[in-house]
């Protein structure tokens, strides 16, 4: 078998650049080398029997108030054009399929899978994503204080908060 001449320069380049950092690493003394702070990841915890159901309960509401706002930015979408209208709709589709999985993962929930916590929390991060979308939009919207752009603004700085509020309600059973 020969060799591949691209693969093996490859290998020892990344050989060099390793072994160059393990140097620099170790050339340095503990007192030289900058404190790393410590991270800490939040504990979640699914609850159980009523709490659960409350939970779940509080969570598919808060579901209800995002989707009526989708639908009411939607609505207030129809004046824009341009590039504020593209960033708000595909704001809206970010929201939507965020709400989805946040459906699937509460269903994991209630029905007791072993990965209700991992979808929930997956959920959690397409919940955040779903936000900065919101916050494009908002921002393409610019400095117009024209009639549709106001209510534009005004419905994504609702829909914004009730996805805050869906998340809250999403990371604290």
């Amino acid at each position: 078998m020969t060799s591949n001449p691209t693969r093996s320069r490859a290998r020892a380049a990344g050989a060099s650049i390793a072994l160059v950092g393990t140097l620099a690493l170790t050339a340095c003394s503990a007192e030289d080398r900058p404190a790393l702070p410590e991270i800490t990841l939040p504990s979640f915890s699914l609850p159980s029997g009523d709490e659960l159901k409350s939970f779940v309960a509080d969570a598919r509401s808060q579901i209800e108030e995002v989707s009526g706002d989708v639908a009411s930015a939607a609505t207030a979408l129809e004046g824009l054009s341009g590039k504020a209208r593209g960033s708000a709709e595909d704001a809206l589709g970010t929201v939507q399929g965020a709400v989805g999985q946040v459906q699937e993962a509460l269903d994991a929930a209630k029905s007791g899978k072993e990965d209700a916590q991992e979808q929930l929390a997956a959920a959690s991060t397409t919940l955040e994503e779903a936000r900065a979308k919101v916050d494009d939009a908002l921002a393409s919207l610019g400095t117009s204080t024209d009639e549709v752009t106001s209510r534009a603004r005004s419905e994504l700085t609702d829909l914004r908060a009730e996805l805050a509020r869906l998340e809250g309600d999403v990371t604290t059973p």
